[in-house]
């Protein structure tokens, strides 16, 4: 089972980064979001008339496009240094803000690829690559 987050008028995107505390990439974010999955575990037995799954570890990877820019505490500036890196980081997400009270969606990363493809228009992207390195936490602000 999966289900996807993607942004909207309201959603916020952060990560914490060490030492710099809380980056807000909100502003940066086109596009891309993760999506959050659970492999399953096929647990059928000879004596079975059908297929029995159990659930099992989180999978997560995902891609987010930001716009390129390179000052300080903004997309180029956070992520130049986090491509490759052993370091897991935490990806914040705020469907509605974070408002008290509001879903906040905590998954541990690393950055495991970084892009510069062609320009949209006139703004150079960057598409940032990530793979879960932990459990995902869902609680509210």
């Amino acid at each position: 089972m999966a289900f996807t987050i993607a942004k909207g008028a309201n959603a916020e995107v952060k990560i914490i980064d060490s030492g710099a505390g809380e980056r807000d990439l909100t502003d940066n974010w086109v596009s891309g979001g993760p999506t959050l999955n659970v492999n399953s575990v096929d647990v059928t037995s000879v004596s079975d008339s059908g297929m029995k799954r159990k659930l099992g570890l989180q999978d997560h990877s995902f891609s987010m496009t930001f716009l390129y820019d390179s000052a300080a505490n903004k997309s180029w500036a956070v992520f130049k240094d986090r491509w490759a890196e052993d370091t897991v980081r935490n990806i914040l997400f705020y469907p509605e803000k974070d408002t008290s009270g509001k879903p906040q969606i905590t998954i541990p990363v690393l950055v495991t690829q970084l892009s510069l493809p062609m320009t949209v228009g006139d703004k150079l992207v960057i598409e940032v690559s990530f793979e879960s390195d932990g459990t995902v936490t869902i609680d509210t602000v």
